[in-house]
């Protein structure tokens, strides 16, 4: 009996949480059949390729709008010769197509809903340089598994990676020192989260229903953490199991992991390799764990080696530890 109460309380809040990402998806901003938003500026925009862009005060860009189809997007750094500093409010609204995002190093601010309702991203760089993510940037990214916020960004906002249901791990850099409301609201698979030393709050609901929060890392000592000021609606987060303490709070990633999937595998081998024969760029951490045979550079070698490892036949026993990528 005590199990079925269990079980129909897990549905009730899968069932909510389900309710409020359609209704999220309900937005006043609809996609063509380019994946474009329809709502358009008065004016004809700057186009470039599949960007819309604006040119700000101090000459730099500010992407408004993405109207392509691609399932592996890299955005770029720079468009017609101007640096890439901004993604803008809905930019990307509702890109079902994308799989696998690389935002470019010089982009210090994503806009509001950004990304919201990109529900097939399963892979995500937030670049460290980022200051600013508006609220609602990546809610309903629904297929994004593992999430590494740098320490640039201090102040995580209303709303940012709520009803990311198939988040499962989360990575704060020391540098933030405020967790904002709902900020992962209906992470229901979000099983283990690293919280800096820098953190001193942590807004009302920021962990609201996600019930499978088991472990907490916070970088500092059990006395650091009565300081912070919790607010209401956080039950997972303080019946977690907290770690104090943890090292130093750096992130860690499997050796060879590349994709960021949690496991070593042959599609690792085959993102290095599409790597050296320049189909596919990627960013600091990826080259980080790709490198596994020690030569300080990443090539068919290292491919080589994670495939051997994936059929038993490595003898580098690294591959698969976990290292520290900060």
């Amino acid at each position: 009996m005590k199990f079925k109460k269990i079980l129909s309380v897990m549905l009730g809040v899968l069932l909510l949480c389900s309710f409020v990402t359609l209704s999220v998806q309900a937005s006043e901003i609809d996609r063509s059949t380019t994946g474009a938003a329809t709502e358009k500026a008065s004016s004809d925009p700057l186009t470039s390729g599949y960007y819309e862009y604006e040119i700000n005060d101090d000459g730099t860009v500010t992407i408004t709008l993405y109207t392509g189809r691609e399932y592996e997007v890299v955005i770029p750094d720079s468009i017609d010769g101007k640096k890439v500093t901004a993604l803008g409010n809905r930019a990307f609204y509702g890109c079902v197509r994308i799989m696998d995002l690389t935002i470019p190093d010089g982009v210090t601010s994503i806009g509001e809903m950004t990304f919201l309702d990109c529900t097939n991203i399963e892979r995500l760089n937030i670049p460290d340089g980022v200051t600013s993510i508006g609220y609602g940037a990546f809610t309903n990214c629904s297929h994004l598994v593992d999430l590494t916020v740098p320490g640039s960004v201090t102040d995580i906002p209303y709303n940012a990676f709520a009803y990311c249901m198939g988040l499962e791990t989360v990575t704060i850099l020391p540098g933030a020192t405020l967790i904002g409301e709902a900020q992962f609201r209906c992470c229901v698979k979000l099983r283990d989260v690293t919280i800096p030393v820098t953190v001193t709050n942590i807004k009302e609901g920021a962990f609201s229903d996600c019930h499978s929060l088991s472990d907490v890392y916070f970088g500092g000592t059990e006395e650091q953490w009565k300081n912070i000021t919790i607010e209401t609606d956080n039950d997972p987060l303080l019946n977690a199991n907290i770690h104090f303490n943890s090292g130093t709070g750096k992130p860690q990633r499997k050796l060879g992991d590349v994709d960021g999937d949690g496991k070593v595998s042959a599609k690792d081998s085959m993102l290095i390799q599409r790597y050296v024969i320049n189909l596919k760029q990627l960013d600091d951490v990826q080259l980080f764990v790709a490198e596994v045979n020690g030569d300080n550079k990443v090539t068919a070698k290292d491919a080589l080696e994670i495939l051997r490892y994936t059929i038993n036949m490595s003898n580098n026993d690294k591959i698969g530890q976990n290292v520290d990528i900060a």
